[in-house]
């Protein structure tokens, strides 16, 4: 027998015997054991990792088609338990994400591209709705990439219109008006065929009654949809400033107009007193300036003429005026 081979025979006969030996199984069954602890462990922890994970949409928008410069992949950034992420990654990555434009639950916006109007864009934050349902409720989507995808809009055309909001509300007793309705923004850009946009003015807020108002209201709305027109924002912000107010009243002169130029006149009394609402915050600002009280000649009635009291601030609510109409006495001129 060679050299050789009695070596071999040496450690084949060594090993035979070393698992004859019952120490070494306690051995590999305690490696074992905590091999499968550490698994249990590592996998019990908390994750970041990324997934490329494939993408189509439906019910894209009239002439609206995903442009060839964007990625066939989104690379999305995810957060959660490593059992989790594991089985993730065995089951569904195959699986797209399916991205429905008609899903009113979950708005994705379109944006203007301002260096080309027949471009249009989305950010793929909007995207993370969709995708959190598709990796369910035990994993986090923590971000996106790219940041953006891009659309061509064929045969479209843009145009900034402004947003008109009709609410219908009411003003709580205790309070007051202190400036117009507002919306942000207050105009959108609109696209679509040329000849539909040309006709499109304005745009609207959905028709919604908001009750009593009370306080500064600021309230989300959508925008009525257009045929074949796709708006830059779905939704907008209203305002309606209102504000507590205090009732006070001031005197003022009362003018004339009018009056026969050969004739001198007095008015009796020739001073009224105005009673008014003023918001809290303007309370300090109003004095005689912001009231107008005059007198008609041509509106006498049995020697009587009522008082015209106007303001020239909107936002002053005049309830009532002491005297309502004065009495006068004419006398020839010498």
């Amino acid at each position: 027998m060679s050299e050789d081979v009695k070596h071999k025979t040496n450690i084949a006969a060594y090993i035979v015997k070393q698992f004859k030996n019952r120490n070494i199984f306690v051995f590999l069954f305690f490696v074992m054991i905590s091999s499968f602890l550490w698994f249990l462990n590592a996998i019990n922890k908390e994750y970041d990792t990324d997934m490329i994970i494939p993408y189509k949409f439906e019910n894209l928008p009239p002439k609206a088609n995903l442009s060839k410069e964007n990625p066939s992949d989104l690379i999305v950034m995810i957060n959660g338990h490593g059992y989790n992420l594991l089985r993730e990654k065995l089951e569904h990555v195959k699986l797209p994400v399916v991205i429905d434009f008609a899903d009113k639950e979950k708005p994705i916006v379109f944006h203007r591209n301002e260096n080309n109007p027949l471009k249009s864009y989305i950010l793929t934050k909007d995207l993370i709705p969709f995708l959190s349902i598709r990796f369910g409720a035990n994993i986090h989507v923590t971000g996106v990439k790219p940041d953006t995808l891009f659309f061509d809009l064929a045969d479209s055309h843009s145009k900034k219109v402004p947003v008109v909001a009709n609410p219908d509300f009411s003003v709580d007793p205790e309070y007051i008006m202190t400036g117009k309705i507002s919306t942000t923004p207050d105009s959108v850009f609109i696209y679509g065929p040329k000849h539909i946009t040309d006709t499109v003015k304005y745009v609207s807020c959905e028709n919604t009654n908001l009750g009593v108002v009370g306080e500064s209201h600021i309230r989300e709305l959508k925008l009525n949809s257009i045929s074949e027109i796709s708006f830059s924002k779905s939704k907008i912000l209203l305002n309606i400033p209102v504000e507590k107010y205090t009732e006070t009243s001031l005197e003022t002169n009362i003018s004339t107009a009018n009056f026969p130029d050969s004739l001198n006149y007095q008015l009796m009394p020739d001073k009224v007193t105005i009673f008014y609402k003023v918001p809290l915050s303007l309370y300090d600002k109003i004095d005689k300036s912001n009231f107008e009280a005059i007198v008609n000649f041509k509106e006498k009635k049995n020697n009587k003429i009522g008082i015209e009291i106007t303001s020239v601030n909107p936002y002053l609510e005049i309830t009532k005026t002491n005297p309502i109409s004065i009495e006068y006495i004419l006398e020839r001129k010498k």
